[in-house]
């Protein structure tokens, strides 16, 4: 099984479709949010949030724009979760909004996908040697 392809993409990343928390893994850290494809929509979108340490979102997201915070967000995420969380290397911070109110993701990477898969069906950016296989290429958000 070959790794797929990693492409940067800058955020903010935004689009005028529901999303839903779809998978929640606190032994993984993972938190997967989900837009299924049907009527309106003729692809499903994945985003996976990986090594997350602190998150504060609505489960149902009319839209989604996942962003960089400002500086007085930054600083709501630090009350809220302690500076020693946000200065461990490699932490992000991801403003999440297009829902009831503006929330936030701390991981340490988000990750991109979309496909043609039933809603039902696991996502391919949870993919393991034996069962899901992987995208040919994912989008980092960077």
């Amino acid at each position: 099984m070959t790794s797929p392809k990693v492409v940067d993409a800058p955020l903010p990343f935004a689009v005028d479709r529901p999303f839903h928390v779809n998978q929640l893994v606190p032994t993984h850290r993972q938190l997967l949010l989900r837009s299924p494809m049907g009527d309106s929509f003729d692809e499903r979108i994945d985003i996976l949030f990986k090594g997350v340490s602190a998150m504060k979102l609505a489960f149902e997201l009319p839209a989604l724009e996942i962003r960089a915070p400002t500086a007085a967000e930054y600083e709501m995420i630090t009350v809220d979760c302690g500076p020693e969380l946000l200065e461990r290397p490699g932490t992000r911070c991801y403003v999440i909004s297009g829902g009831p109110s503006v929330g936030y993701v701390v991981a340490l990477s988000a990750f991109r996908t979309a496909d043609q898969e039933h809603a039902a069906n696991d996502s391919r950016l949870l993919f393991d040697l034996h069962r899901t296989a992987p995208p040919e290429t994912v989008t980092r958000l960077v």
